[in-house]
């Protein structure tokens, strides 16, 4: 072998070494989540009194877990190419107050939640097979969620829906460890996702479809059954954080679950999925949906109102839409 074959191939193997260091290296993308989520747990331990405690850190958990379970469970749907449903407060006050009203009205509380789950996974399929037939997904989810609300509207006459917590004991007391069940369901569900995503096939055609839907088509992939498949997935996903977020409650209206379509918006963007799809993690919209929670929770500490929160959430979004179209152009040049 000549010197200069053995130099080449060095040449190579040393291309190939920098390569898979250049890989293994975490970029700033992917570390500016965990950074900002350290970050504003430091500044809150120094700023704000009480809120390195247990039970706040335990606060802050609860809260995002229902805003958790249903950004994981959207973050499919936005993977996909199929933007965000406009749905979310529509079909988590929907999956509650059907569930309320089952238990209220005698149903065995593990029934309820079949029910409920079966119903919410035929309103995703719904939306997903019109959606899948050529329709605009946020027009489609709009008004999907103007008919929820009008039937939900229209069955409770606007009352109140109530049952008795007893009914409940599993889902609205039990906490092992004293961590209460909707944490170790968000964690579950992002895990399990988070796997989906990533390491089946199915995973793999979302991400396919979501980045470029005429490849897809060429590989033989059915956009329309992926986006099905999604839709039934987030509705689902819904379903189960209506239901947790309901049963230490007792009852709810039409109001129920209000801010969630933000607090789920904002959770995804800032976890990084791309909004025209073929990029995103489940995982990342989990952590996403954490430190939504932690803003919140210091601006409650802090004494800022509702309205006043609501207006920073939103700023947070924009601010992360504009650095992640900022740093897509920069990567283009």
């Amino acid at each position: 072998m000549s010197r200069s074959t053995v130099a080449m191939e060095r040449g190579d193997a040393g291309s190939a070494d920098v390569r898979r260091a250049t890989v293994r290296r975490p970029s700033i993308r992917a570390l500016a989540l965990p950074l900002t989520f350290v970050a504003l747990t430091v500044i809150g331990a120094i700023l704000t009194p009480g809120f390195s405690t247990a039970a706040n850190y335990r606060a802050v958990m609860l809260s995002a877990a229902t805003t958790g379970i249903v950004a994981v469970s959207m973050t499919l749907v936005t993977m996909s190419g199929n933007f965000i449903s406009l749905a979310c407060s529509q079909s988590a006050m929907v999956a509650a107050l059907g569930f309320a009203g089952l238990v209220g009205a005698g149903v065995p509380w593990p029934i309820a939640v079949v029910v409920v789950v079966i119903g919410m996974a035929l309103i995703g399929a719904f939306q997903g097979v019109a959606i899948a037939m050529g329709l605009d997904p946020i027009i489609t989810t709009i008004a999907a969620g103007a008919v929820m609300l009008g039937a939900a509207a229209a069955v409770s006459n606007g009352a109140q829906v109530t049952f008795d917590r007893v009914l409940t004991p599993f889902l609205s007391s039990v906490q092992p460890l004293g961590i209460p069940l909707p944490i170790y369901v968000f964690v579950l569900v992002s895990a399990a996702l988070g796997w989906l995503a990533h390491a089946t096939a199915l995973g793999r055609r979302i991400l396919l479809v979501g980045a470029n839907r005429a490849a897809a088509h060429l590989s033989g992939l059915s956009a329309q059954r992926v986006t099905v498949v999604v839709f039934v997935v987030f509705s689902i996903g819904t379903g189960i954080a209506a239901i947790l977020a309901i049963a230490p409650v007792g009852g709810g209206d039409t109001t129920f679950a209000a801010p969630l379509t933000i607090d789920v918006a904002a959770a995804v963007i800032v976890g990084g999925t791309i909004l025209h799809g073929g990029r995103g993690s489940p995982l990342r919209s989990a952590l996403g949906a954490v430190i939504v929670a932690t803003i919140d929770n210091l601006m409650i500490l802090n004494g800022f109102s509702f309205g006043e929160r609501q207006v920073a959430k939103g700023v947070v979004v924009v601010i992360v839409v504009v650095t992640i179209i900022v740093l897509e152009r920069g990567g283009r040049r």
